[in-house]
């Protein structure tokens, strides 16, 4: 999938990389993730705008830890399946985000909460948000 979205990066300008993605989101289609996701409005879209992301599943509990250029496209891939490691866990809300200017510094920040190996650490950075 980086092959396709950097060969499509290279075509086209950003604004209409947002529109042909939209184009492709299944966001109000299905109702278990129109709900769920956060208006577009409120997530910084950025070509240069790196997040680390949290999300927690409603069916289990369980979290997720992820980064990415494109929050609504992701989070969009999760709820629907299209990631193995969240499939089991639909339907997925965003709990806590972070913005990295770098990839390089989302993915260092990403792989500091994940080494943590903590519910109770996460837990904490949502609270802290507040």
């Amino acid at each position: 999938m980086a092959c396709k979205r950097s060969a499509v990066r290279s075509r086209y300008g950003p604004q209409e990389i947002i529109t042909r993605r939209a184009s492709r989101c299944p966001i109000g289609t299905s109702g278990r993730s129109a709900v769920l996701c956060p208006p577009l409005a409120e997530i910084p879209l950025q070509s240069t705008m790196y997040l680390v992301y949290i999300l927690q599943s409603l069916k289990s509990g369980k979290y997720y830890v992820g980064h990415t250029d494109d929050l609504p496209y992701r989070f969009t891939q999760h709820n629907n399946g299209y990631s193995k490691s969240t499939k089991s866990g639909i339907p997925w809300k965003i709990v806590h985000t972070e913005p990295f200017s770098t990839r390089s510094d989302a993915m260092k920040r990403e792989h500091e909460i994940k080494s943590k190996k903590s519910r109770t650490y996460i837990e904490k950075l949502m609270r802290d948000d507040k």
